[in-house]
């Protein structure tokens, strides 16, 4: 499978879980409990380790930047489907939906607007992806060490 098919098929999964679990959330009336959507994190940690593993155990890839790179591009292809997904949510569906995301953050309640939002959440998106690809990549190396 090439480097582009496995992104492609995880990022597919983590958009998809991603929203699916949003509209749960929201289905049970508990989208303004900002801590549950801490559990998006599990669903991209899925889909990193997924790309990485795959690229490692399909691909035979041993490069560490190559295999870091695969789970860095994954996630934030990922982040940018599901950025404009809540995007045309918003601007479509239910606009009030931003303010129970300026509930959410710590800094500016009650002064966002779209662009901002989305801004602070890519920044966020940018951040997890380097933390969860560096920490998968740490695994992945210590277990190929060990065989």
């Amino acid at each position: 499978m090439t480097s582009l098919g496995i992104i492609f098929k995880n990022t597919i999964f983590i958009t998809f879980a991603m929203v699916a679990y949003f509209f749960f959330l929201r289905g049970f009336g508990l989208d303004n409990e900002p801590r549950l959507r801490l559990i998006n994190i599990l669903f991209i940690l899925t889909g990193i380790n997924n790309a990485i593993r795959n690229n490692i155990l399909i691909n035979l890839e041993e490069n560490y930047v190559s295999n870091l790179l695969i789970g860095l591009k994954n996630a934030l292809v990922s982040f940018v489907f599901t950025l404009a997904t809540l995007t045309i949510y918003i601007k479509f569906i239910q606009p009030s939906f931003i303010k129970v995301l300026q509930k959410g953050f710590f800094f500016w309640e009650n002064n966002f607007n779209l662009p901002m939002v989305i801004l602070v959440l890519f920044m966020q998106g940018i951040l997890v992806s380097l933390i969860l690809s560096a920490l998968l990549m740490l695994y992945w190396k210590n277990f190929h060490d060990r065989e």
